[in-house]
C-alpha cells in the first residue's frame, strides 16, 4: 500500500489491522509498514476461492494551510506531482497477476474569513476628552473542514490617543474551545487574544473588543486623526486591525473611525455699558462670553476672563453668570472669580458639538479723570501698559486647543468746561452807594460720559 498524500499534508501515523472474517495465515509487516518507505502489509497471504481478506488502513496526518494549493488538494495526479489529496493506492503481486486499486479523498484545507467592524463609538465616558471605542471581530469558517485558528488584535491609534484600558469578550453563539488570552491582552504589547480555537464549517465566531482611551487635542494632527496610515507613521485614527493564523491561512481586516479632535471657538462682546450707576463717576460694564463646539466630538474646556482696565480705573466689584446654552456641566467658580487675581470662570464645562455656552460678565468700575489719560483710556494696548480702556479678555483652555478673544470700550473720561460770564451790574440798588451785580455760570459736559461736579464760588 503506497500512500501519495499532496503538498501540504504531513503523514505523522500509520496504522493496519485485518478487519475481514477469513483470517490470516501470511507474514504480516503491521510493525514496519508505514506505506511511505515500507509499502509491505502482507507477504504470502492466501485467500480461498470465493473468499476475501478485508484490511483496514488509518492514517493520521496534519495540514499546513500555507502550504496547500488548489492542485495538491484535488486528487487529479498531473505531470510533476508525486502526490495529490489523500490518494492511497493498494497492489496485490507475487502470486498472482499484479493488480492495483486507489481511493482518494480532497486534502480538507481550512480556511476562515475575518471581518472587523466598529459597532460603536466613539463615545464619550463623561470624562474629560475620555472615550470608549467598540469593535466586533467576526471569524466565520469558509471550508469544508473543522479550522483551528489563532486569533490577535492590534490597535494602531494615532498621535494625540492615549489608550487607558482594553477588554474583551466573545460574543458569539458557537462558545470557545481555544485557550482564551482575555486578560493578558491589551492590543499594544500583548496581541493574542485566543489560541487553537475552533469553529465548524459554516460557523463563526464573534468576539467584541471595547477600547478606553483619552485624548490631548493640543497632540492631534489631521493626519494623526484621519485613518490614513502614511509613511512614518505608526497609528492613525483609532484603527485596530484584526488577524487570523496559524491552524489557517493568515488573514486580516481592520476597522477605523476618526479621532475625535475636540474644539471650539470663542467670542467676546460687549453687550451694554460703560453706564452710569447713578453714584459719582461709578459705572457698569457687560460682556458677554460664547462659546461654541466647532468640532463632531463632545468638548470639554476651562474658560477663564481678564480685566485689563487701564490706568484711572478702578474695578470695585465683578460678577459673573451662565445665562444661556447647552446647559452647566463643569465646576463653576462664580463667587471667587474676579479676573484680576482669580481668573477662572469655569472648570471643566463641556459643550455638544452645534451647541453653545453663553457667559455674562457684569463690572461695576470707578473712574478717577485725574488719573485718566488719552493712551489709557483708548483700547489700544502698547509695549508698556498693563491694560487699557476697559479691556477685557476671555480663554478657553484644558480639554481643547487654547484660544482667546477680548472686547473692550474707552473708558468714560468725564469732563466739563466752565464760562463765566457778568450779565448785569453793577446796578444801583437806589441806597447810596449800594449796588447789584449779576453772574452767570455756564458748566457744559465737554465728554461723552456722564459727568459729576462740585461748583465753587468765589468773590474776590
Amino acid at each position: 500500500d503506497t500512500l501519495k498524500y499532496g503538498a501540504g499534508a504531513t503523514i505523522t501515523d500509520v496504522s493496519v489491522s485485518y478487519v475481514g472474517v477469513e483470517g490470516t495465515t501470511g507474514t504480516t509487516n503491521y510493525t514496519n509498514f508505514d506505506g511511505q518507505s515500507d509499502y509491505l502489509i502482507i507477504d504470502d497471504e492466501q485467500v480461498g476461492t470465493g473468499k476475501e481478506d478485508v484490511f483496514e488502513v488509518k492514517v493520521t496526518f496534519a495540514v499546513d494551510p500555507a502550504a496547500v494549493t488548489p492542485q495538491s488538494a484535488d486528487c487529479e495526479l498531473t505531470e510533476g506531482e508525486e502526490g495529490t489529496g489523500l490518494l492511497n493506492v493498494a497492489e496485490v503481486s507475487d502470486g498472482v497477476p499484479s493488480k492495483n486499486d486507489d481511493a482518494c479523498a480532497d486534502m480538507p484545507n481550512p480556511s476562515v474569513d475575518i471581518v472587523k467592524t466598529v459597532t460603536a463609538g466613539p463615545t464619550s465616558t463623561g470624562n474629560v476628552n475620555e472615550y470608549t471605542m467598540t469593535y466586533q471581530v467576526e471569524v466565520s469558517n469558509t471550508s469544508d473542514a473543522l479550522a483551528f485558528y489563532d486569533l490577535s488584535d492590534t490597535l494602531k491609534y494615532g498621535a494625540g490617543a492615549t489608550i487607558t484600558d482594553v477588554s474583551v469578550s466573545y460574543v458569539g453563539v458557537e462558545g470557545t474551545t481555544g485557550t482564551a488570552n482575555y486578560t493578558n491582552f491589551d492590543g499594544q504589547s500583548d496581541y493574542l487574544i485566543i489560541d487553537d480555537e475552533q469553529v465548524g464549517s459554516g460557523k463563526e465566531d464573534v468576539f467584541q473588543i471595547v477600547v478606553t482611551f483619552a485624548v490631548d487635542p493640543a497632540a492631534v494632527t489631521p493626519q494623526s486623526a484621519d485613518c490614513e496610515l502614511t509613511e512614518g507613521e505608526e497609528g492613525t485614527g483609532l484603527l485596530n486591525t484584526a488577524e487570523v493564523s496559524d491552524g489557517v491561512p493568515s488573514k486580516n481586516d481592520d476597522a477605523c473611525a476618526d479621532m475625535p479632535n475636540p474644539s471650539v471657538d470663542i467670542v467676546k462682546t460687549v453687550t451694554a455699558g460703560p453706564t452710569s450707576t447713578g453714584n459719582v463717576n461709578e459705572y457698569t460694564m457687560t460682556y458677554q462670553v460664547e462659546v461654541s463646539n466647532t468640532s463632531d466630538a463632545l468638548a470639554f474646556y476651562d474658560l477663564s476672563d481678564t480685566l485689563k482696565y487701564g490706568a484711572g480705573a478702578t474695578i470695585t466689584d465683578v460678577s459673573v453668570s451662565y445665562v444661556s446654552g447647552d446647559g452647566e456641566t463643569g465646576t463653576a467658580n462664580y463667587t471667587n472669580f474676579d479676573g484680576q487675581s482669580d481668573y477662572l470662570i469655569i472648570d471643566d464645562e463641556q459643550v455638544g458639538t452645534g451647541k453653545e455656552d453663553v457667559f455674562q460678565i457684569v463690572v461695576t468700575f470707578e473712574v478717577d479723570p485725574a488719573a485718566v489719560t488719552p493712551q489709557s483710556a483708548n483700547c489700544e494696548l502698547t509695549e508698556d501698559e498693563e491694560g487699557t480702556g476697559l479691556l477685557n479678555t476671555a480663554e478657553v483652555s484644558d480639554g481643547v486647543p487654547s484660544k482667546n478673544d477680548d472686547a473692550c470700550a474707552d473708558m468714560p473720561n468725564p469732563s466739563v468746561d466752565i464760562v463765566k460770564t457778568v450779565t448785569a451790574g453793577p446796578t444801583s440798588t437806589g441806597n447810596v452807594n449800594e449796588y447789584t451785580m449779576t453772574y452767570q455760570v455756564e458748566v457744559s459736559n465737554t465728554s461723552d460720559a456722564l459727568a459729576f461736579y462740585d461748583l465753587s464760588d468765589t468773590l474776590k
